[in-house]
């Protein structure tokens, strides 16, 4: 197997807040709502780039048993040889959802650890992601 063009360092949590609704209603849960916003700021001048996500997981309207708000960053590179617009790809659906991979165990372990059962994070489309690329 050969090494990718396009690596990541470990992602790191930069915020998690886990709340039990107080005022859920079982009977108006239909399914938890999933909202994300990805951040990507390239390097000027350095095949690099930090993609951070954010991810919110219900909330606290009756339908939903609780809110998760999980934020995760990673440092992704790339070599030369790697054109442009296929790295701007990568950053804007590849990275996010390698992000959301190690979202993934934490969201469903405090989930079980809760009053209500284990919510396991779906694969999630990221080809459309709407993430805007900044430079510094």
């Amino acid at each position: 197997m050969k090494k990718s063009k396009f690596q990541f360092s470990n992602p790191n949590l930069l915020k998690l807040v886990f709340e039990i609704n107080p005022n859920f209603d079982e009977e108006l849960f239909e399914s938890l709502k999933l909202e994300s916003q990805t951040k990507i700021i390239k390097t000027q001048g350095q095949n690099k780039a930090n993609v951070e996500m954010c991810l919110d997981i219900g909330g606290m309207k009756k339908e939903y048993p609780f809110a998760i708000k999980i934020i995760m960053a990673s440092d992704f590179m790339w070599e030369d040889e790697l054109e442009e617009a296929l790295v701007d790809k990568l950053l804007k659906a590849n990275a996010p959802s390698l992000i959301l991979s190690y979202m993934r165990p934490i969201i469903s372990n405090i989930t079980n650890n809760s009053k209500y059962s284990v919510f396991n994070l779906p694969f999630l489309d990221m080809q459309n992601n709407e993430a805007n690329i900044e430079e510094i």
